[in-house]
């Protein structure tokens, strides 16, 4: 596919810190993609998959259902060769690197997916002659394959290939003020034609980072389930499950990993604030990865009424008691949960409920037919038909 990244650096950003300042052209910031850079992108990966699946009548009411999936992906790579990471992410390299040092070239990440086999396999019993009781029961490994949803942001906004220029008003006052050029400040709005130099240079300002794992691991998830269905009377039946998840190497994402660590305080972990706090690579600015190294479990219970429409009556009810637990419940600083991973801490497990865990879980709904079809004349005319 080819991406033009939505960077919010791109069109060029002009902040002002009131109103008054924008009603007197007095920028205190600008944001824009570096003039001799970008983050258009043609990014090729494909993805192949194979299924073999077959049910097993062992006797009757019986049936036994086996499967087996393997799939795999081909690793990203970049139409013009704008491919850029960082291989070695010890402390000892992350934090001493600068941009002219990027790891550039095919591949991108070790390719973990040629040995995604996935079995699946699954029982349906019916235990009694009368044919009202049913247990179903389902066992597989499922893989979460590496594809553009995880990497779009941080294969495209990497050095040499892309860089931002963030410009402080002040920073630029100085810099004029010290080559003895006229102090003008921000040009407002003209800045990306007229100071196109000082955008280069990026004053005042450090480059940014965003990357992806590069030894990453393979997402999978196992999952498993049991579920007893009865029969109660001849259009009503009762159905009793219970469902797990175990999550293993998620994504987990955004982490600025260029920050001041927190600090320990009386065996308790706190975020130092300060105007200026100082970072692990002063060489760099935020440096943002992408980590396979997430872990999660649900468990659920489930219980279910449903009735068959006869009689004018349609019935179906379900209540579910659940916990879901994870490290990190998105991959992605920008959702409705935003990210787990908490500034200073350096991408540090902190292990808790989900934030889409929802303890209790109940939905109904209904059909029922208003008696009017059964009138006769005009009345079963207006009234026939209605529902609610």
């Amino acid at each position: 596919f080819n991406m033009m990244h939505n960077s919010f650096y791109l069109p060029g950003d002009f902040v002002f810190t009131s109103l008054s300042d924008f009603l007197t052209r007095k920028v205190n910031r600008v944001d824009f993609t570096r003039p001799g850079s970008d983050d258009i992108r043609g990014i090729r990966q494909n993805l192949a998959g194979f299924f073999v699946q077959d049910d097993i009548h062992v006797r009757s009411g019986l049936t036994l259902n086996l499967g087996l999936r393997y799939e795999f992906i081909s690793v990203p790579t970049e139409v013009n060769g704008k491919i850029a990471t960082v291989h070695d992410l010890s402390f000892k390299n992350f934090y001493s690197i600068n941009t002219n040092q990027t790891d550039t070239g095919n591949p991108y990440f070790k390719n973990p997916s040629l040995k995604n086999f996935a079995p699946r396999v699954g029982i349906a019993w019916t235990p009694f002659k009368s044919g009202k009781t049913s247990i179903r029961a389902g066992a597989g490994l499922f893989h979460d394959q590496l594809l553009s949803s995880y990497y779009q942001t941080s294969i495209a906004r990497i050095p040499p290939y892309f860089a931002v220029a963030e410009l402080f008003d002040t920073n630029i006052r100085t810099y004029q003020a010290n080559n003895k050029i006229p102090v003008t400040g921000i040009d407002f709005p003209n800045m990306y034609f007229n100071q196109n130099n000082l955008l280069v240079q990026n004053i005042g300002s450090v480059p940014q980072l965003d990357g992806f794992e590069y030894n990453v691991h393979q997402p999978a998830a196992y999952k498993w389930s049991l579920n007893i269905q009865q029969q109660l009377t001849s259009d009503t039946s009762l159905e009793i499950g219970y469902s797990g998840t175990r999550g293993i190497h998620l994504v987990r994402g955004n982490i600025n990993m260029n920050v001041t660590p927190g600090q320990i305080l009386n065996g308790q972990q706190f975020i130092l604030i300060a105007s200026n706090p100082p970072t692990l690579n002063p060489n760099m600015g935020r440096m943002r990865w992408r980590y396979t190294g997430g872990d999660s479990i649900y468990h659920g219970l489930r219980v279910s009424v449903n009735k068959r429409f006869s009689r004018s009556f349609h019935l179906q009810s379900s209540y579910t008691y659940s916990k879901s637990i994870d490290d990190s419940s998105t991959f992605t600083g920008s959702s409705d949960f935003n990210s787990a991973d908490r500034t200073a801490y350096m991408g540090l497990h902190e292990r808790g409920l989900s934030a889409f865990d929802v303890t209790h879980s109940f939905f109904t709904n209904f059909v029922y037919e208003l008696p009017g079809k059964k009138w006769s004349g005009i009345a079963g005319q207006v009234a026939g038909g209605w529902g609610l």
